[in-house]
């Protein structure tokens, strides 16, 4: 499965300025996780552990999130750190274990939160840094377009700041 596929839309929003706080960004880390889990081995990993979507979509935004602002590693291209266990399912199969040491059915859902986000956090940066060790650290630079957050304008593409072009020049000439 080429889940590094499902991540664009996510990068490429990030690369303009989204966060992950915002309804889009949220919405583009479900995508990813959904279409992501749809492999038997994921599937598989989340049987074995009982985790769910929820738990993956909090692991893969706080690897994100933790990385700010450069969430990235160097894969051929940039590629977000958080999608590597999705890529290699025996990463993420580690990850979950290691967390489960911790968890245990008395917690609360604030404290397993809690636990899912610190283990996460953790893997992240030591998927990072192995990768900016082994392969330099990722071109990968936020700028922000207003086409990043939830509130940005639509319709801002090509044509129209082409017709705006048009508009001033039109009453540039008229005068």
């Amino acid at each position: 499965m080429f889940v590094t596929m499902y991540e664009k839309p996510l990068l490429e929003y990030i690369r303009r300025g989204g966060t992950l706080t915002d309804p889009r960004g949220m919405q583009h880390v479900a995508q990813f996780v959904r279409k992501a889990s749809k492999g038997k081995h994921i599937q598989a990993i989340l049987d074995r552990y009982h985790f769910d979507i929820e738990d993956l979509c909090q692991i893969y935004a706080v690897m994100i999130q933790s990385l700010m602002p450069n969430p990235c590693i160097e894969c051929g291209g940039n590629m977000l750190a958080a999608t590597l266990p999705f890529a290699e399912p025996e990463r993420l199969d580690v990850m979950i274990s290691q967390m489960t040491h911790d968890l245990s059915p008395a917690l609360g859902s604030q404290r397993r939160k809690e636990i899912i986000s610190r283990h996460a956090a953790a893997h992240a940066q030591a998927i990072w840094q192995s990768h900016a060790a082994a392969k330099g650290l990722p071109k990968f630079r936020i700028t922000p377009d207003g086409k990043g957050g939830h509130t940005a304008p639509s319709g801002s593409g090509c044509f129209t700041a082409a017709a705006i072009l048009i508009v001033l020049a039109v009453c540039m000439f008229s005068n």
